[in-house]
């Protein structure tokens, strides 16, 4: 195959659109970048910055249908919160994040794409920088969530 294609395979690495509104392209497994819900964090000094999976595991690997907040590491740059979940064995993720007013960190995913007849364990990493993103006194995390499931809550304690 050339770089053209064999007439019914074709490999795109270009794509052009004609305004910058229009870059929003969406692949795999990604963040949503600048969300609504994203601005929500500012007051923790937190902005999100990465969000990146596991490919499909085996079900030998636990609990395939558990989702739960594996690591959570906490520095002065940088919090890194490392998920475990169960879904189609198919799919990519959506990550997207937002804090409610107990301060409980929500972290979101979406899966989405081909439906199979199997199902894996995904890991799900949320990579957030620590800023001073806000103009006023910070607000302090409570606790992080996984899509809004109280079985989920991992209290935090100060850094």
């Amino acid at each position: 195959m050339d770089a053209h294609g064999d007439g019914e395979n074709y490999r795109v690495d270009t794509l052009f659109t004609s305004t910058p509104t229009e870059n929003h392209i969406l692949v795999g497994t990604t963040m949503l970048p600048g969300s609504g819900n994203q601005f929500l964090i500012y007051p923790y000094d937190l902005r999100f910055s990465d969000f990146y999976g596991s490919d499909c595991q085996s079900s030998e690997s636990g609990d395939l249908w558990g989702t739960s907040i594996t690591d959570i590491e906490w520095s002065d740059s940088t919090l890194i919160i490392k998920c475990k979940i169960g879904e189609n064995c198919c799919y990519d993720f959506l990550g997207d994040v937002s804090v409610d007013e107990n301060g409980i960190l929500n972290l979101i995913y979406h899966g989405y794409g081909e439906h199979c007849a199997c199902n894996c364990c995904f890991g799900l990493t949320y990579v957030f920088e620590i800023e001073d993103l806000y103009q006023e006194e910070s607000k302090e995390l409570k606790g992080v969530i996984i899509n809004g499931d109280e079985s989920t809550l991992r209290k935090l304690t100060k850094r």
